[in-house]
């Protein structure tokens, strides 16, 4: 899978999955030391992070209220 939203089924499913990714590290580690995912700011000067960060997390706002729609809708755990 490489998409955000991702079909109940398969998160939930008995199948193995694999998430494919290819446009940053973050999107795998969830860490303060990583610059912000999709930003394409160094990881050795941290200016703009905080600013890119808080854009970022407005913007997936949607995105997780879409998926816990979704996933609501299906009788899958919303996140």
């Amino acid at each position: 899978m490489d998409q955000f939203l991702l079909p109940p089924g398969i998160v939930y499913g008995k199948i193995p999955w694999a998430l494919l990714c290819s446009a940053s590290p973050r999107f795998l580690f969830d860490t303060s030391d990583l610059p912000p995912m999709g930003s394409g700011y160094p990881s050795n000067d941290r200016n703009g992070w905080k600013e890119f960060q808080a854009k970022m997390d407005k913007s997936l706002e949607g995105f997780i209220d879409n998926q816990n729609q979704l996933n609501k809708e299906l009788g899958y755990p919303q996140n």
